[in-house]
């Protein structure tokens, strides 16, 4: 996958009418990276942007996106699924045609994966822009020591690094010799407000993710735990993940509901009396976890059972909108759902429920997350 890249060779100043803001993602929205439609939003608004794009690969039966006024969607197909190398050769291509079709003013990628069409511009955009929504840990995962060295090559091209995560970043960034950049801190949010619940009577529990060990799921299976509802959304890409799901279909109280969409788990989410959040502190990247289904519980009314990842605890300490775990062992973990459990229905439950609008109203909101972005564009434009 790796080529000799064109060095950029001009950056024009940002059109004073008529700005165009392109994000590039390398899955389709619907299924990731909703922060960035957000963002691409949120940004075409600041400037008065004439044109907004998201370029979204063509994956079939994922097509969750919808065009809407001010947005426009672009999907490029391959012959190969996601993420084949060859996926990524032609859907680059693909991209650095569109780009230099375009001229955008402003560009927000949010991984190595779109990275080759970028470098490969002979015209640098006047404002390119970093969403770091995924760390190194991931990426050398997705695409090895090529998507690494794709980073370290794109330290000229960037001028704002945003992350949902500055923990994680630092060390992300001090990896990449990038000590320099300029980083702002914005919360993982997919949600614009929050959504009042209905009233819950009953115990349940959902948990939506990525089933595997890596994020403990398989606590879910414990016998102290088989009184409890429990459903589970999410792809299973390992072995141990098809483990975890064949033994759920032994279980009574377990529901496997296979892998939802953003706005089919926005659908169900708030049958649920509870969203179990946890990831294996197993590494940096989990260790200092910053997760979609956090703050999308929480904008739905729905609190967290989280695990004491860093972020995850100081937003619950700050609001009390959640239950926190004392550890990451099943005994915390159990203990947690046990106390969540006998609360439900009770004023305690409620103003945990109502904490969460005081959460988002304050704090876990586009706007309030959006103005430490703008703040460092001041440098900029």
């Amino acid at each position: 996958m790796m080529t000799d890249m064109v060095p950029l060779l001009e950056r024009p100043k940002m059109r004073g009418t008529g700005v165009k803001v392109v994000g590039l993602a390398d899955v389709a929205l619907g299924y990731g990276y909703q922060q960035l439609e957000l963002m691409v939003t949120a940004l075409a608004q600041k400037y008065g942007a004439a044109e907004a794009y998201i370029v979204e690969p063509d994956m079939k039966f994922r097509r969750q996106m919808h065009e809407r006024e001010g947005l426009r969607i672009v999907r490029f197909g391959s012959r190969m699924p996601p993420h084949d190398e060859t996926f990524h050769i032609e859907y680059n291509i693909q991209i650095e045609r569109f780009l230099k079709e375009v001229e955008p003013d402003i560009v927000v990628f949010v991984n190595a994966a779109v990275l080759p069409a970028l470098l490969l511009q002979k015209r640098r955009p006047p404002l390119c822009i970093y969403y770091m929504l995924e760390s190194l840990h991931h990426q050398r995962q997705a695409g090895g020591e090529n998507f690494i060295r794709l980073n370290e090559m794109a330290k000229h091209l960037v001028d704002l690094v945003i992350v949902p995560e500055r923990r994680r970043a630092d060390h992300d960034l001090t990896t990449l010799g990038w000590n320099d950049a300029r980083v702002v801190e914005v919360l993982n949010l997919t949600h614009q407000g929050f959504t009042p619940p209905a009233v819950k009577t009953e115990p349940s529990f959902m948990y939506a993710g990525t089933i595997g060990r890596q994020t403990q799921c398989h606590y879910l299976l414990d016998s102290a735990l088989s009184g409890y509802r429990i459903d589970l959304a999410g792809p299973a890409y390992s072995e141990d993940a098809n483990q975890i799901l064949k033994s759920v279909q032994e279980r009574n109280n377990i529901r496997y509901l296979g892998v939802l969409s953003s706005l089919e788990l926005d659908a169900v989410r708030q049958q649920y009396a509870y969203s179990i959040v946890m990831w294996a502190p197993t590494d940096i990247n989990q260790l200092y976890a910053s997760p979609n289904k956090f703050f999308e519980a929480i904008a739905s009314g729905v609190p967290p059972i989280c695990a004491p990842h860093p972020q995850c605890a100081e937003v619950i300490d700050e609001f009390g909108c959640g239950l926190l775990m004392e550890d990451w062992s099943l005994g915390a973990f159990i203990e947690a759902m046990k106390e969540a459990s006998s609360i439900v229905g009770t004023s305690r439950y409620e103003q945990l429920v109502a904490n969460c609008k005081i959460a988002v109203e304050e704090k876990l909101n586009i706007p309030e997350q959006f103005k430490k972005v703008e703040m460092a564009l001041e440098a900029f434009v």
